[in-house]
């Protein structure tokens, strides 16, 4: 077996990024229309680790002097402390000599050190895919079992206005009580504490397949910090947020928009909490939410998202808005 050596990728190794990037490119290429892979820009950024509440490593595996492998993990450092998320890829012409396992034994190990317990990762695949896809194998084979199967789907922009339109008045009767605002960026420093509550849902409310969660511990202190990050990686984070009678956000939904990725935008969380479902707030601040980016950003043409299959409701709110399924997500994880 040819001897590989594994380096740490550092942000201000400009070719270990682009080393880092055409690697993950080009295995999410692979089998997938629609990859979604970090540009160097957001790559650098996100290996400066400005966020407080969680650490990022990359590393690349180099055979006779060249890059061969990527992989890197996610530490959460303030919440859910024992566990860690891996991901490993090899270009597809590099595939079938080793340099994806030996890199995902250095993780493994690496995971082990930090004093992690549960190590995750996801594998996309194609609709038709059962457990003998290769990337599954791959998993299974480094004892990775199965938790859940996530959706990725996708909505040609511009959405049709007249339907957000009409799914907005639809849902109106049912959140009279509620106002909405808008913000791009870092919302309100008034409401970044209450905010919080809610951002801190995510984690116990999504589904979660076989794991289970403990409440995020974001601070009006963290947000700040992310969003100042995401910033400087030339994202444009755009909320929409639902207010109950005494002020208090208790949904929203958020999209990305990445100034070095043509084209995309990508949903991130939509949430409500769960003692004020049923009002329609999520389709209210969703709809809301693509009015104002897709009037603000007419060049763009692919709005990404990514829901378990399990989620019935913001599935039916997804279809109704008009997107259509791309590939399969499929979420594993390893006790060590």
């Amino acid at each position: 077996m040819t001897e590989m050596e594994i380096r740490q990728v550092g942000p201000e190794d400009h070719q270990a990024v682009q080393d880092l990037v055409r690697i993950m490119t080009e295995a999410e290429s692979f089998e997938n229309a629609y990859p979604t892979s970090h540009t160097p820009q957001e790559t650098r950024e996100a290996l400066r680790n400005r966020d407080p509440s969680r650490c990022g490593q990359a590393f690349l595996g180099h055979v006779g002097g060249q890059a061969v492998v990527s992989g890197s993990f996610e530490l959460p450092l303030n919440d859910n402390t024992e566990k860690a998320w891996c991901a490993v890829h090899v270009s597809p012409g590099d595939r079938r000599q080793g340099h994806g396992t030996r890199m995902a034994e250095f993780l493994v190990g690496a995971a082990r050190d930090r004093g992690r317990t549960t190590l995750m990762t996801s594998v996309g695949y194609p609709f038709d895919a059962d457990e003998s896809h290769p990337d599954r194998r791959f998993a299974a084979k480094h004892g990775f079992g199965f938790s859940q199967a996530e959706v990725h789907r996708v909505l040609t922009l511009p959405a049709d206005v007249e339907k957000l339109r009409q799914l907005a008045t639809a849902a109106e009767p049912h959140h009279r009580d509620y106002t909405f605002r808008d913000f791009v960026g870092l919302p309100d420093e008034s409401i970044l504490e209450d905010y919080c509550i809610l951002l801190n849902n995510i984690l116990v409310d999504a589904p979660s397949g076989k794991l289970e969660f403990e409440e995020g511990t974001d601070t009006p202190a963290t947000i700040v910090e992310r969003v100042a990050s995401l910033a400087d990686a030339g994202r444009t984070l755009y909320t929409s947020i639902a207010f109950d009678a005494a002020g208090v956000p208790v949904a929203h939904s958020q999209l990305v928009v990445p100034a070095h990725d043509p084209g995309n935008v990508y949903q991130w969380d939509t949430l409500v909490r769960r003692d004020h479902r049923g009002h329609r707030l999520g389709i209210a601040t969703k709809v809301r939410n693509l009015e104002v980016v897709q009037a603000r950003h007419p060049d763009r043409t692919i709005l990404h998202t990514w829901n378990a299959e399990s989620n019935g409701p913001m599935i039916a709110v997804n279809e109704a808005m008009g997107f259509v399924p791309a590939r399969y997500e499929g979420e594993y994880y390893r006790n060590l």
